[in-house]
Parts: structure tokens; sequence; C-alpha cells
């Protein structure tokens, strides 16, 4: 009896929180964003990323997400892909994933789940490369960065301007061949002066926290941005931390089941009982962190 009064009241937090922040990344920004407020309601969708979207530059622009493995860019880059991907933003979203992920023997299953994916993700294109999905091994960069000049010549980049989005240096989860393609992908982009954005690996309390960061943020920068705020209580904004140059794209609760999509439906041969811990406790469902390298 212990055991379920514990996960009972465990589960009534979680969904507690799971309230809290889709009013604070829907219905707020809907509220903020509508038609009395001289807008339309698809306003809204844009209302939460626009101005960090904007503020960076990341628009109007064929923009190249770099990946390991398919499902890398469900399970870890979904709310910037969905973001970017959203008509306003006049951007072309292309997919370039370096191997099958074959490891256990589902290459050809895992290539055909990456495309209905990309699909439902909206990539105007997306490529499976043979490089040898391994938990134990690196890749090479040099070989990551030719490889990259030889395909981005071969997309079809329309844009003003290209970025390329890939791993950082821990990679996430600490996988060899994320971690590989960050270095690569930082040397093509020297060579060829491209922007390239890398995305932050959290530390495991941040990482598995859920909505707890992300709602503690969003009523940080609800509070921030609050004029009856700044008018009745201006010391209380000297003491809202300031977000200074992090790049952080958050989902809504209409994005977040695009996400569970991908994740639970796209790449089903994925879902394995682990990988629910991960959709309902990782941050990365509903919070991207970028970080500007070149």
């Amino acid at each position: 009896m212990n055991i379920f009064r514990v996960s009972g009241k465990l589960l009534t937090k979680y969904l507690c929180l799971l309230m809290a922040w889709a009013i604070l990344s829907t219905i707020v920004p809907y509220w903020v964003a509508s038609p009395n407020a001289g807008k339309s309601p698809y306003d809204s969708l844009y209302e939460l990323n626009q101005a960090t979207v904007t503020e960076h530059s990341l628009s109007d622009a064929d923009v190249i997400f770099v990946t390991a493995h398919p499902d890398d860019e469900s399970m870890f880059f979904s709310p910037v892909i969905v973001e970017l991907s959203k008509a306003k933003y006049n951007n072309a979203l292309h997919l370039i994933c370096f191997s099958d992920g074959n490891f256990d023997g589902l290459g050809e299953t895992r290539q055909q789940e990456l495309i209905r994916a990309a699909s439902i993700l909206g990539f105007q294109t997306h490529k499976t490369l043979d490089y040898v999905d391994n938990i134990h091994e690196e890749w090479d960069t040099s070989a990551i960065a030719a490889t990259l000049a030889k395909e981005l010549k071969e997309l079809p980049l329309h844009k003003s301007k290209q970025i390329l989005v890939s791993f950082d240096e821990e990679g996430v989860s600490g996988h060899p061949n994320h971690k590989s393609l960050y270095y690569g992908v930082q040397d093509y982009s020297k060579k060829h002066k491209l922007r390239f954005f890398k995305l932050k690996s959290w530390p495991v309390a941040a990482k598995y926290s859920a909505f707890v960061i992300t709602n503690v943020e969003l009523i940080a920068r609800l509070f921030k941005n609050c004029s009856a705020i700044h008018k009745y209580l201006p010391s209380l904004v000297n003491y809202i931390p300031d977000q200074g140059q992090a790049i952080k794209i958050y989902a809504n609760f209409n994005s977040w089941f695009l996400n569970l999509a991908t994740m639970t439906y796209a790449h089903y041969s994925q879902i394995v009982w682990y990988r629910w811990l991960w959709i309902f406790l990782s941050r990365y469902m509903n919070c991207n962190e970028l970080e500007l390298v070149i």
C-alpha cells in the first residue's frame, strides 16, 4: 500500500508540473497574442520563441541538422527543429544523419523510421549515410568534415545563409559518435565560415528535470516582461536572474505532442521501457539550449 501511495503522490506532482508547463508555454502566450490584442491566434505559435529566433538570426536560412543516428533528431533536437520549421521564419530544414543505427541489426528499419520522422518534423531534405554505428568508437574528424563538404554541395540550398546545428563536445549522452560530430562540424564550419550552433549538454539533474527548470525559467521570464511587476514591484525584477547569452528554445503543448509522435510512432523500434523515462522526464523534450560555436 505504501508503494502505491508514494507512486500516486509522485504521479500527482508530475501532472501538476505538466499542467503548469502547459499554462506557461501555451495558454499564456495565446492570451498575450489574443485577437483582443489586435493579433491573429496563430501569432501565439511564435510568441514563446520569436524574440530569441530573431535576435540570433535563425530565420531566412538553410538550417542543416547533423546527427549520428536515426532518432537523434527526435530525442535531442525536436524543440528547436519544430520551432525553426514554422512558416513565418522562412527556413528550409535539412537533415544529415551519419549512420543508419545498425548497431543492433535494425539499420534498414531505422532508415525507414527516419524518413517518417523527418516528414512529421518538417524537413525539406534528409539523408542517411553509411558511417558505422558503434558505441565504443569515435569517428574520424577529418572524414566527417570531408563528408559534410560533399553532402552540402548536393543539397538544394537556396536561402541567403546556411546554419549548421549538431551536438557539443559531450554529445548530450556521451556517445562517442555524437562527440565526433561536434569536432567534424566545427572543422568544416571554420574552413567554410558557416555559423555553427551546438546543442548544450546539461548535467544529469537538469537533463532529467522534466518540466521543473523550464517552468521556473518561464515564470521568471513572465515576471521580467510583465509591466505590472515593473510598475508596482520594481525591486522584485532585480532578483530575477538574467539568462544572459543563453539561446533557449522552448516547446509548447502543441509541439510537445509532435515531439511525442516522432519518438513513439515514427521511431517505434526504439521504444523500449527506459525510453519512456526519457520521453516523460527528459528536459530535452521541452527545451533546447544552443550555443554559438562559430
